[in-house]
């Protein structure tokens, strides 16, 4: 069973919002639920894990109580960030295992240099769950009281005014091959930059390759050719050159490695904080590096060509992302002959659209920036203007805000910024 506590939150009429409690200890539940409460936030309840299992994804942060951690570990639910085990202390105010660290608050984690040994604490003791916990590829295991003040702090950062402060990120996914995900996403994290935001751009699709811009934009980037950002880049130190705070560091992975869940899941936990803006590039197969990335998005992007087969190939796709990023938009590419209505294709997936990309012309794909829409005798319909438009369209929808340089807190979303003439 799960049910929410508090009132209905504005805008969040089915609680997908809120923090996720999963436990069926009443105690440790009143517990988290006052916490919560000190923290100015609602949270919604799991009793179990089968009644976790909807909200797994999609909530900003989950809280799983010790007596739920070897259960959800059997469901094999998928790894996600955000995720906190939590427990009392041993007796005698010890935490379980002996591990504690930073005044008792945090036991261990995925940096912590290895889980307490379950056994550590006797037959029935509180550590007896830290051994399975590990499955659930926690960021933080804690015990109270301990950890009391530090879980205020962290449901309170999932007010909607705190969650302000962080870095919204937009994940991009094709929908089969040569759909075009690597192009707009690309081209959103161009225009960012533009735009002065500082920008992370992981390239997690390993096939996506993204060419040069027609204008000779040193910006434009290569995906797959580019190394990995260096980790300044990453948490928001400015480049050696241009304008504090509007730099592009980009995220990519060899072509002959898999894509490290444990690299992404750093990533994206360092540029929410140290960053204006984070957009991910994913593969249509998901692995579990892309299911991380989805469940850490704000939102997610599913783009599609209008031909019947690749909208059958696309709803197997759109099924298993929405299970990770609930808030899931449809952008359609026009088929370079005959094919589906944008319409069409929306309904057959049943997901909203929010933009319309041109056919694949004959060569590579182009990211424009924002600044390359304006090039000097453009048409009106020339297929740049229109990727643009939409890149700046998806940009301005995001909420990104610039914190970093000189003016704090520009809003994006600017009307003059956003139309497509």
């Amino acid at each position: 069973m799960q049910a929410r506590i508090g009132p209905e939150a504005d805008g969040d009429p089915d609680g997908r919002g809120r923090p996720l409690v999963v436990t069926s200890d009443g105690e440790l539940l009143d517990e988290l639920v006052g916490l919560a409460t000190a923290g100015g936030v609602e949270v919604s309840v799991a009793i179990d894990a089968v009644a976790a299992e909807d909200r797994w994804a999609s909530a900003p942060l989950v809280v799983v109580g010790a007596d739920q951690v070897a259960a959800l570990a059997r469901r094999n639910v998928p790894r996600r960030l955000g995720v906190i085990l939590v427990g009392h202390s041993a007796p005698g105010g010890g935490a379980p295992g002996g591990g504690a660290s930073g005044g008792g608050a945090s036991v261990g984690g995925p940096a912590g240099g290895g889980w307490p040994d379950a056994t550590a604490d006797g037959a029935g003791g509180p550590a007896a769950w830290l051994g399975s916990g590990a499955a659930l590829h926690p960021e933080h295991v804690v015990v109270l009281p301990e950890a009391r003040s530090w879980l205020v702090t962290r449901f309170a950062e999932c007010r909607p005014a705190m969650r302000r402060h962080v870095a919204p990120v937009l994940a991009f996914v094709a929908g089969h091959p040569g759909a075009g995900a690597s192009l707009l996403a690309t081209g959103v994290a161009l225009a960012a930059r533009r735009r002065g935001l500082a920008t992370l751009l992981v390239a997690a699709d390993r096939r996506g390759v993204v060419a040069a811009p027609p204008d000779g934009s040193p910006e434009s980037i290569r995906a797959g050719r580019l190394g990995g950002a260096a980790a300044s880049s990453v948490t928001g130190e400015p480049a050696a050159s241009g304008e504090p705070g509007a730099t592009l560091a980009v995220l990519s992975f060899d072509r002959a490695d898999a894509v490290a869940p444990d690299a992404v899941a750093a990533a994206l936990r360092a540029a929410r904080h140290g960053r204006d803006l984070v957009v991910v590039d994913l593969p249509h197969a998901g692995d579990d590096a892309a299911r991380l990335a989805l469940s850490g998005a704000d939102r997610g992007y599913l783009v599609v060509v209008a031909g019947i087969r690749e909208c059958a190939a696309a709803t197997r796709v759109a099924a298993a992302v929405r299970r990770h990023c609930p808030r899931l938009g449809l952008v359609v590419r026009v088929a370079a002959r005959g094919g589906l209505r944008p319409d069409e294709v929306a309904e057959a997936l049943d997901l909203p659209l929010v933009g319309v990309l041109p056919a694949r012309a004959a060569g590579a794909d182009v990211a424009p920036g924002a600044g390359v829409a304006s090039r000097a005798g453009a048409a009106p319909g020339d297929p740049g203007l229109v990727v643009a438009a939409l890149c700046r369209r998806l940009l301005a929808q995001s909420g990104a805000v610039r914190r970093f340089g000189p003016e704090r807190l520009r809003a994006v979303a600017d009307v003059s910024e956003v139309r497509d003439s």
